[in-house]
């Protein structure tokens, strides 16, 4: 069965690295470019924002807080730069000239339109681009199931295996799908990372599909697809048989979170009103920011992994670091956003990956450790050998 839409929006996001000796060169670039600005968070206007993270989180994540607009935008591009390359998190907006429509597939396609671009810089280099979507014209969750699967892989180089499931541009910025990965390395600077899209997507369902007569039981196999990002078509009893790659949480009788490894999604019921008037806006900025931060840890973690293998040691200045500054330090103190944060935690498996490098860190100490005490061993039994020799040479001279 088909379930109709009231309001629903997707974010893509695209992870890359420009490299953390690259970085400053890499903001004042951006800082040049008049298609990007800064944001710059203010405690009014951006109050949820505010009261929802920790102080730690805020100083650490959202440092522009702390700055003064009308001062700001009076210094040179390379003060700004300078100041900015000093915060661990920066964001820039992509200046949208028009609303860019879209539409997915040949015929009787799924339009849609690209909201919001922005970017979130942190100071090791490790960024992502976030391209915020809708679907106009339907309000079939079919048509977003559909069109999530195919926009997620349209910078995967497995797309261009699949022509049927080719994504049409109809706008000035772009005239095919195919140009979007020479967007990406525009904004970028770098080579396009063929890979899927993480998908973060919100969806309120009309209260005629999820009510007390119709309960969660009767849209879950539809759920299923949302949270793993299958098309309408796809078979969901294959996803109940797999749920060790997913969780959901169910703290509301009307909201359904669902996360897996390269997904965020929520699906709400219209019954109630706070689901379609506050949780959208709550959603889209402080549970998106949470849930770029856990992927940023993650990421750089696997980073700091990889790092062990051809530099140690400054991949345990770059660990210890990381402990230091960020790890298990809260990021919220609201319920429902820590349990959020806390499955992303699990789901995304950084504090397994955190473990993992603490070991090998722990087993190449002590494997220093018993190669120190083998040399020192070894400098004992020469100064023994040597010592022996000398009361041998005595003994002689004196018989």
């Amino acid at each position: 069965m088909d379930l109709y839409t009231r309001y629903q929006y997707t974010y893509f996001i695209h992870s890359y690295d420009v490299g953390e000796d690259k970085y400053s060169k890499y903001l004042l670039r951006l800082l040049k470019d008049k298609r990007f600005s800064l944001t710059i968070f203010e405690k009014e206007r951006d109050l949820e924002i505010y009261t929802n993270f920790t102080e730690y989180a805020r100083n650490l994540f959202f440092p522009t807080f702390e700055l003064t607009k009308k001062e700001f935008s009076n210094l040179s591009t390379n003060k700004k730069m300078k100041i900015l390359k000093k915060n661990y998190c920066t964001c820039f907006e992509y200046n949208l000239k028009e609303d860019m429509q879209g539409k997915a597939g040949t015929q009787d396609g799924i339009f849609f339109k690209v909201q919001k671009i922005e970017l979130i810089c942190f100071k090791t280099g490790i960024c992502f681009l976030c391209i915020k979507t809708n679907v106009e014209g339907s309000n079939n969750f079919s048509d977003v199931l559909d069109f999530n699967y195919k926009f997620k892989e349209s910078n995967s180089k497995f797309s261009e295996l699949k022509n049927f499931e080719n994504i049409r541009i109809q706008s000035n910025m772009f005239k095919t799908m195919k140009e979007l990965p020479q967007f990406i390395k525009d904004i970028t600077g770098k080579n396009v990372d063929y890979k899927e899209f993480y998908t973060y997507s919100y969806t309120c369902v009309d209260s005629q599909d999820w009510n007390e007569e119709n309960d969660f039981e009767k849209i879950e196999p539809q759920f299923l697809k949302y949270i793993t990002t299958s098309p309408n078509g796809y078979n969901a009893d294959y996803n109940r048989k797999k749920k060790n790659i997913f969780k959901t949480i169910s703290k509301f009788k009307y909201t359904r979170y669902g996360i897996t490894k390269n997904s965020s999604c929520i699906l709400v019921s219209s019954m109630e009103p706070f689901n379609y008037t506050k949780l959208p806006y709550i959603y889209e900025n402080q549970y998106r920011y949470t849930y770029i931060i856990n992927l940023y840890l993650k990421i750089y973690l696997e980073k700091i992994d990889l790092m062990i293998k051809t530099c140690t040691t400054k991949a345990l200045k770059e660990f210890l670091k990381f402990t230091k500054e960020i790890w298990e330090k809260n990021i919220t103190n609201k319920e429902t956003a820590s349990t959020y944060n806390k499955e992303l935690l699990d789901v995304l498996e950084v504090e397994k990956t955190y473990k993992r490098i603490l070991n090998k860190y722990k087993l190449l100490f002590n494997n220093e450790k018993i190669e120190k005490q083998i040399r020192i061993n070894n400098i004992l039994k020469f100064f023994l050998i040597i010592s022996l020799l000398l009361n041998v040479i005595l003994i002689v001279k004196i018989i």
